[in-house]
């Protein structure tokens, strides 16, 4: 299967325009509320269903039907074969997924003979599609599958779905939060072929290679993508190793100043998803390894989406568990991290440590008072004009984020880490422009100027 963007022109804009008015609108505490109450009452409801009837989660799943919403049309089944094909395909369809397992679309009869439709919001995946069956839903039953993932939860309304609620997965990106991706992913742990333990032992080796290539440094460099990381091109940071994260990646003036040597990101939104947002910046993570060869941090599942997708990235990726339930520099006996919502608290400082006593933060800006989205980004280091893609393809992790609680938390968690690498003997310094009081105040003077030309 095969699709463009052509058709949806208008449309297509309409929702992105609305989508990113969405995610920077005013929070309705109540409306979230609301919508985590049915999830959770979903969620129990499937598992009190599994139990009485004796039915335990399959370890492995090997049937698994996708049910597109009422009046879906061309674009609504591009969009949902289009997620199918990125969290469950690969680039080499056919070889490592499909085999193991079989997909069906359940499909209105009038939509058997449609071509799907990929809008521009989204990387075209269907390439990599593994073999989908399109069957009507007049013809089959929910209990013909392991897994039914509903693409428009209003669908939980029929009974003929509503009956088999111990085996339904929620892939609605207008539902609730991060339900969508979560759900995916789920689905993806549970169906393509994975040996996690074997992957688990060679991301531990490669990290130890990581180890032995840049540890031992009396100073390690952590750069976010703050409007302030813009600074560091007056400092001489030569000499160290730089850790980098996410859309640092788009500025090559800055990458070939700092010559990373690690690059973090774990976001399932902005990196693991489809969106052309994060088909960019993939783009662009391809071409820095290519030029740099930097070890590339990142969630298990995300390394294993990957490397199916881009086999190339293999020898470079590095899963590291996030299963810590404290604070944790990973190392070999203890090969984990504490999972938080942000790349810097979760991968970064640990890594970073990891590597040297000092660690020099920059480029981590934080919120001003009158900020109403996460943060502000540098303009060099951000896919300004792709934001509206990621807005389109993921509307309900935008729409129910509270950004305030987000920031409130992150900069908790913040100086909590600090305080605990401080008391392990190692020394944080801020070393650009922040408004994050774990960094004011250990703000430091900053290394040396790199020397005029």
């Amino acid at each position: 299967m095969s699709g463009s963007g052509d058709n949806r022109g208008d449309r297509n804009g309409n929702r992105e325009a609305d989508s990113t008015a969405l995610a920077h609108a005013p929070r309705n505490r109540l409306a979230i509320r609301r919508r985590a109450g049915l999830h959770f009452l979903i969620r129990a409801a499937s598992k009190i269903v599994r139990t009485l009837r004796g039915r335990r989660l399959p370890d492995r799943f090997a049937t698994v039907a996708l049910v597109p919403g009422p009046g879906s049309g061309p674009a609504e089944l591009g969009s949902a074969l289009n997620r199918l094909a990125w969290y469950l395909g690969s680039a080499g369809a056919g070889s490592d997924v499909g085999a193991e397992y079989r997909v069906d679309c359940l499909v209105p009869p009038d939509l058997l003979s449609v071509n799907p439709v990929v809008g521009s919001e989204q990387r075209d995946y269907l390439e990599h599609l593994p073999e989908v069956a399109l069957r009507t839903t007049a013809e089959a039953s929910g209990r013909d599958y392991d897994w039914l993932l509903l693409d428009a939860v209003r669908e939980l309304g029929r009974w003929k779905w509503l009956r088999f609620i111990d085996r339904i997965r929620i892939v609605d990106p207008t539902f609730y939060s991060g339900v969508e991706h979560a759900g995916w992913q789920m689905v993806a742990e549970r169906t393509v072929d994975r040996a996690e333990g074997a992957e688990r032992e060679a991301a531990a080796s490669a990290f130890e290679k990581l180890v032995v290539e840049h540890g031992g440094a009396d100073e390690v460099v952590v750069l976010g993508t703050g409007p302030s990381v813009e600074e560091v091109l007056d400092l001489d940071l030569s000499g160290r190793p730089v850790v980098i994260c996410n859309s640092l990646v788009r500025n090559a003036e800055l990458l070939e100043r700092l010559q990373p040597a690690v690059l973090c990101f774990a976001d399932e939104v902005f990196h693991l998803g489809p969106s052309a947002y994060a088909a960019a910046f993939r783009d662009d993570l391809c071409r820095v390894v290519e030029q740099y060869r930097p070890w590339l941090v990142t969630r298990p599942d995300g390394a294993a989406l990957l490397r199916r997708h881009y086999p190339g990235l293999a020898d470079r990726l590095i899963g590291i568990p996030l299963t810590a339930r404290r604070w944790n520099v990973p190392c070999s006996e203890a090969f984990r991290v504490r999972p938080t919502g942000n790349i810097m608290t979760m991968y970064m400082l640990p890594v970073a440590a990891r590597l040297g006593q000092t660690i020099l933060i920059g480029g981590s800006d934080g919120r001003r008072p009158d900020e109403t989205y996460f943060w502000r980004h540098g303009p060099s280091v951000q896919y300004d004009d792709l934001m509206a893609t990621a807005f389109a393809t993921h509307p309900s992790f935008f729409r129910d984020r509270m950004y305030a609680d987000y920031y409130a938390e992150h900069i908790a968690r913040l100086e909590d880490l600090l305080t605990e690498l401080e008391a392990r003997g190692h020394d944080a310094r801020g070393i650009t422009s922040s408004w994050i009081p774990a960094l004011t105040r250990r703000s430091a003077p900053r290394p040396a100027d790199s020397p005029s030309d």
